[in-house]
């Protein structure tokens, strides 16, 4: 019987990126998010600073070799492979770097073809899942120059933002434009040295197989509770080793394993949250040299019974503010903390929020929750980077830490200002899209909903009440000019939640028949969206212009804004014209020459239409109108 041979070891990126890897068609998409990349360009900034002659530890990656081409084919870890091969791209074609440098990281992206060398043309990382991922990458990722400063930049950007592309697609924009926000907040970093550290000091674990059934195999026991909760096994084994007392260590053990069942597949992440409130900083390292080199070696808390009694408290924190009970914090508490759960993914503020109830328990949590998740969502839509979010939420513990009431704290105007002018602004725009939209309409529910029942957060979907897409002779085509719906379609005056899956051919029905077909029983439980749908037995322009200006009026008061309306409260008597000069400010104006031209160059480049509108200041319609005009296909 043949025997089948399994092979692992510990590889440098730079000696990661000496052979060819294949994702293969049977492999889900590239799915990591701008802060997932943004977080681990940080990360690997701060270990090079505070660590930088120790071995940065990235994950693990299987394959399997194919004998076809000599590629390996990924089964795990192509997240992370796939980041670094598009992090190099763009650094290959960053400003500043000499040619050596650069020949260095094309090599590390594309192989060359050498007739000599009897080389062919290689990519370094060949997708084969479904849609045109890899012409994407071959077309705009590849070639020497094609992230540099040039018009390549505006459809990226559109990949990034749109949610009609290819799923991986869409994330290697992000992921892109993650790249450069990053080098543009960090001017200063040396990146030959941050290029040399993220080479030479971060190592990944490979495992290979010499049969796809054994590789599945390994992905299998890998991707196994066991695996997940590596970092709890090992802190709890050398914190166990710590308690002398025979007895007392099998009920620490027991009461652990216990802890670890009911979190499950959380429970590394529960860690890192006991983590972020002992130091009250952003997780640099990973989670297991967090709590050796910064916590246990600085003697911030001891191994043994200390730590096991600071994470059993943690739990009961835990336990108390993100699975509340009814009975003791009320219905708008568990309201609020089951919106913000369900429709926005990151969890970076529950720390924040244990660590209060570590202070004060119940006493104004409700109060102290709706002022900090209204400072964490209105980050988010400000646009504030990554580490900036951090930052503000780890202030906000310090600033509990040093009250001594819990009045003291909700007064403290400092931990939760935030940039209103800027937050109205964006909020009267186009916000259909944005991953923040639906858990700020959710919250915009809370201020109509009974604090004498749980609101519903399952099935919810945004709908437009102005169809995306209307017919061609409905009443929305006669009702709406083009470049009324241009200009209302997509803002927050125009959106309404739905507690069921979106029907498109529900969604462009006429408004009182879509009211009764589409709305009549999927709204009740949202009483916002059914005072709005129910106190209208039309919509038209006028009726959208009423509803934007009462939505921002909700919001202001949700988020306790007092010092700025919005450009809607001096506009009540505009028409849609002067109101769309307000967003655009070029906005049926006469065209130039020189404007023409600049239109034509733009279009003919692939640039989009939202980023053609930023340029020009000008409004969808009027684009697309004048590039018909020039006798362009616009879709």
């Amino acid at each position: 019987m043949e025997i089948k041979k399994i092979e692992y070891g510990k590889l440098s990126v730079i000696d990661i990126f000496n052979d060819w890897y294949t994702v293969p068609s049977y492999q889900r998409h590239y799915v990591w998010e701008f802060d997932n990349v943004q977080e681990l360009l940080y990360d690997f900034k701060d270990a090079m600073k505070e660590h930088p002659n120790e071995e940065y530890f990235l994950g693990s990656y299987i394959f399997q070799n194919n004998k076809t081409d000599g590629n390996k084919d990924l089964l795990d870890g192509q997240q992370r492979i796939t980041t670094l091969f598009l992090l190099f791209a763009y650094l290959r074609d960053y400003a500043g770097l000499d040619a050596d440098m650069q020949h260095t990281l094309h090599s590390l992206v594309y192989q060359e073809e050498n007739k000599l060398a009897r080389k062919k043309a290689r990519v370094r990382l060949q997708y084969e899942i479904r849609g045109d991922v890899a012409d994407f990458i071959k077309e705009h990722v590849v070639a020497k120059g094609a992230l540099a400063e040039n018009e390549n930049w505006y459809g990226i950007k559109e990949n990034a933002k749109s949610r009609t592309k290819n799923v991986s697609i869409n994330h290697i924009c992000s992921t892109l434009v993650a790249c450069k926000n990053f080098f543009a907040e960090n001017p200063k970093i040396n990146i030959v040295d941050y290029l040399a550290y993220i080479l030479n000091n971060v190592v990944m674990i490979y495992v290979s197989a010499s049969t796809l059934e054994d590789a599945f195999r390994l992905f299998s026991v890998m991707n196994d509770r066991g695996l997940k909760l590596a970092n709890a096994d090992i802190l709890k084994a050398s914190n166990l080793e710590k308690i002398q007392e025979r007895e007392e260590k099998a009920y620490i053990a027991r009461k652990w394993e216990s802890m670890q069942e009911d979190l499950g597949d959380n429970f590394d992440r529960f860690l890192s949250y006991v983590r972020t409130m002992i130091l009250k900083t952003r997780q640099k390292m990973n989670l297991l040299d967090e709590y050796e080199k910064e916590i246990f070696q600085k003697g911030v808390i001891t191994k043994g019974k200390t730590f096991f009694d600071l994470v059993f408290r943690a739990y009961e924190y835990y336990c108390k503010t993100i699975e509340p009970e009814v009975a003791e914090v009320g219905y708008a508490y568990v309201n609020l903390i089951k919106v913000l759960k369900d429709t926005y993914p990151s969890t970076d503020w529950i720390p924040t929020l244990m660590f209060y109830y570590s202070r004060f328990k119940i006493e104004n949590l409700y109060e102290f929750a709706s002022k900090m998740i209204h400072k964490y969502l209105a980050d988010i839509i400000c646009g504030t980077v990554l580490t900036t979010r951090y930052e503000n939420l780890n202030r906000m513990m310090v600033a509990i830490k040093n009250a001594k009431t819990s009045e003291e704290v909700l007064k403290d105007i400092y931990i939760f200002q935030f940039d209103h002018k800027k937050f109205m602004s964006i909020l009267n725009m186009d916000i259909y899209g944005r991953r923040w939209t639906k858990t700020l309409m959710m919250l915009m529910e809370l201020k109509y909903h009974s604090d004498e029942r749980e609101i519903g957060t399952g099935i919810i979907n945004i709908e437009h009440i102005l169809p995306q897409n209307p017919g061609i002779g409905s009443e929305w085509t006669t009702n709406f000019t083009a470049e009324q719906r241009n200009l209302y379609t997509h803002k927050i005056g125009n959106l309404s939640l739905l507690t069921r899956k979106k029907n498109l051919s529900f969604s462009n029905l006429g408004f009182s028949e879509k009211n009764l077909r589409y709305f009549n029983g999927k709204i009740d439980t949202l009483p916002r969206t059914l005072k709005i749908i129910n106190s209208h037995e039309q919509w038209l322009p006028e009726d959208i212009e009423l509803n934007q200006i009462k939505a921002l009026e909700d919001i202001r008061e949700i988020f306790e804004i007092h010092d700025v309306t919005s450009v809607y409260d001096d506009a009540k008597e505009l028409d849609y014209k002067q109101k769309a000069k307000l967003t655009f400010g070029m906005a049926y104006e006469k065209w130039t020459d020189e404007e023409e031209a600049k239109l034509i160059r733009l279009f003919m480049n692939k640039v989009s239409i939202e980023d053609i509108m930023q340029e020009l200041g000008r409004n969808r319609g009027g684009i697309i109108s004048r590039l018909k005009r020039l006798g362009f296909v616009v879709e």
